[in-house]
């Protein structure tokens, strides 16, 4: 977890704040352009999230109002702000060990350039576990009993999507560098849209991964696509599943008449059985990894060959001596 990218969660909700109390709610003008034609539940939503934003008393309780200056007016003077992600910082890259100290130093930045003068934040820390059900839990406690103002994470896949789910019937923005499934970078403008108050503040998404991968194999007139992967592969970024989640995307954006693909999952695969699976699964239709996978097997050979030799020099220089 970068600086830049703590510092933008904070960045971009001072933003918020300050335009909302300059009127500047256009972003979300749609919801004023919506039928009242709609389920109850819907209609509920969208006004709490219309006050939300325009700061009517009697909606926000006891958190901080804003003036026509654009001022916050509260005695305590205190932007609330869940931190949920996971604990264990030596499995995950953005854990709440890594991720708190950063954003201190982030909230020392955001008072060196001005903004929101005289306030302070409060960060409160929970523990996700990277699982969706806890997750859950912990943002209704945060919602319910801090009354916090935004949430930062979570990041992981699985325990993001809940809780963005229900932020917008809270009105209250959750902001991330994780969610980069292509569902979670769709639209979301129109206050239908079902993660309307998730902002995506990272720099890389599945869908960018994706597109750049086929504008690669469009460049090269490739159309034939062998995916490798491992499904819990590189479960320290996103957690479960996150290669699965990343082949998803790219399939998604491919054109199925254009590319012939495969598969090939590495789960219960042992390391001696790959090479030979991938010589059976891959065979000449996708040729380059076969050419690939035969210069690595050669380059294997020679390495082994160039050790034994050294080993025999070493042998004989022992018994020369």
């Amino acid at each position: 977890m970068t600086l830049t990218a703590a510092g933008s969660w904070l960045l971009v909700v001072c933003t918020l704040l300050v335009d909302a109390g300059r009127g500047g709610n256009s972003w979300h003008a749609s919801w004023r352009r919506h039928a009242s034609s709609k389920p109850a539940v819907l209609q509920h939503a969208e006004a709490r999230c219309r006050n939300h934003l325009t700061m009517q008393p009697e909606l926000v309780d006891s958190r901080p109002q804003l003036a026509a200056a654009g001022q916050l007016i509260d005695p305590t003077k205190e932007v609330r702000a869940a931190v949920i992600l996971p604990g264990d910082w030596r499995k995950y890259d953005l854990s709440l060990g890594k991720v708190m100290p950063v954003l201190q130093l982030a909230e020392s930045a955001v008072h060196s350039r001005g903004l929101l003068p005289g306030h302070r934040f409060r960060f409160i820390a929970s523990d996700d576990r990277c699982e969706a059900v806890y997750a859950q839990y912990r943002s209704v406690e945060a919602y319910a009993k801090d009354k916090v103002h935004v949430f930062f994470g979570p990041s992981c896949e699985y325990s993001v999507a809940p809780v963005a789910r229900m932020v917008k019937f809270w009105g209250t923005p959750l902001l991330t560098t994780g969610a980069m499934t292509f569902d979670f970078s769709r639209n979301k403008t129109d206050c239908e849209g079902e993660y309307h108050l998730l902002v995506r503040v990272g720099l890389l998404s599945f869908r960018d991964m994706a597109l750049f991968l086929i504008a690669l194999l469009d460049e090269y007139k490739w159309t034939k696509v062998m995916l490798l992967y491992d499904k819990d592969g590189c479960e320290h970024i996103s957690g479960k599943h996150t290669c699965k989640l990343m082949m998803g995307s790219l399939l998604e954006f491919m054109d199925r008449d254009k590319f012939t693909v495969r598969y090939y999952n590495f789960e219960n695969i042992s390391k001696d059985a790959i090479q030979e699976d991938l010589r059976r699964e891959i065979g000449y239709q996708f040729s380059i990894y076969k050419s690939i996978l035969t210069n690595l097997t050669n380059l294997k050979k020679k390495i082994t060959t160039k050790k034994e030799e050294e080993e025999e020099e070493e042998e004989e220089e022992m018994v020369w001596k």
